[in-house]
């Protein structure tokens, strides 16, 4: 598969994950019963379409229960039928329902205070000067705005959460990610897997490892060989929380192989058999994009540093005659396209 198959591939891939998030949005519920809680609700929707919802308790009461006219709607309807009347409104944030409250109106401002005096008395003259009574100030009374008290509205929880357990507080993120590099598989037959575990919030400690055993042996004139292995450990910082958004790694690899006729540029030339190993270290930026409850789609990107060491046979089927060589590397050492299935 050539790089012009891989960005073709890349950009159909991601142009599918968004096509199905919008489709989902307009997608036909079935409604079981005419009168449901919200919280059931929810978990239809997370059953029938794969859509999260994320709400705080303070927001609607999962226990409200609502009448629906129709055994089927799609889910915008589902949904504003369930807010009717609550003063809140909702967003979508990728394949997850956020309900939010409805901005407040601006507050009118405070009308200035006004004094009224007395009109001064004028004397002609002839007149006897009397002092005329001092009348006192009337300052008008306008009604003292009220303030109304801020109300802090925590925020919702997780999207992970299971629907039936969604109140305010914080959610259960998942502990583990099992996961297999499509792009990488597909481009060199290889098989792969990691295990990615949760340590915080925001970081996770993943394991990978890929092996080709396919020793394509012909003949004495080719001995067609991409035979490698791979161990990869990398330490992730999440900018959202662990297995969803963007997050950073910082990774270190080693590698056994015999490579022949095989062209790798800038490693392997064509021409050559390579028997040896590599090891090195780099940084990774990815994105997590959830696809359903327990399934996501990773995509990530990786540059740094190798260090190879090995043995150089002047023809792909040459035994006899090697030459010891090593190579300093610099560029990148990581493209995936994964598809990953979360363990609460």
């Amino acid at each position: 598969m050539n790089r012009t198959n891989i960005i073709k591939l890349l950009a159909t891939t991601a142009a599918l994950f968004i096509l199905g998030t919008a489709g989902a949005q307009s997608q036909r519920l079935t409604i079981p019963r005419p009168q449901m809680s919200a919280i059931d609700l929810f978990s239809e929707i997370r059953s029938q379409t794969g859509l999260g919802v994320a709400y705080n308790a303070s927001l609607i009461d999962p226990a409200r229960v609502v009448a629906f006219t129709r055994s089927t709607m799609t889910v915008d309807e589902a949904v504003e039928t369930v807010l009717h009347d609550t003063g809140a409104t909702y967003r979508y944030e990728g394949r997850v329902i956020v309900l939010d409250r409805l901005p407040e109106a601006p507050k009118p401002a405070a009308q200035p205070v006004v004094e009224k005096r007395a009109p001064i008395r004028t004397y002609n003259s002839g007149e006897h000067l009397t002092q005329a009574p001092r009348q006192p100030a009337v300052r008008a009374q306008l009604p003292v705005p009220t303030i109304a008290p801020q109300i802090e509205v925590p925020a919702p929880v997780s999207k992970w959460r299971e629907a039936s357990g969604y109140t305010a507080g914080v959610g259960k993120l998942p502990s583990i990610a099992i996961k297999t590099n499509l792009l990488y598989g597909a481009a060199t037959l290889t098989p792969n897997l990691s295990v990615e575990f949760g340590l915080g919030k925001k970081t996770t400690l993943e394991f990978g490892a890929s092996h080709n055993p396919w020793n394509l042996k012909g003949s004495l004139e080719s001995n067609r060989k991409l035979v490698h292995m791979i161990l990869k450990p990398e330490f992730r910082y999440w900018l959202c929380e662990r297995f969803d958004g963007h997050f950073f790694g910082v990774h270190a690899l080693f590698s056994r192989y015999n490579i022949g006729t095989y062209n790798v540029p800038p490693l392997f030339k064509k021409a050559y058999r390579y028997d040896g190993y590599a090891f090195g270290a780099g940084i990774t930026y990815g994105y997590s994009l959830s696809l359903a409850k327990r399934w996501s789609a990773e995509f990530a990107v990786g540059v740094g540093a190798m260090k190879l060491s090995y043995d150089r046979f002047d023809c792909a089927a040459c035994n006899l005659t090697s030459q010891p060589d090593t190579k300093t590397y610099i560029g990148p050492t990581n493209a995936s396209a994964s598809l990953v299935f979360l363990i609460k």
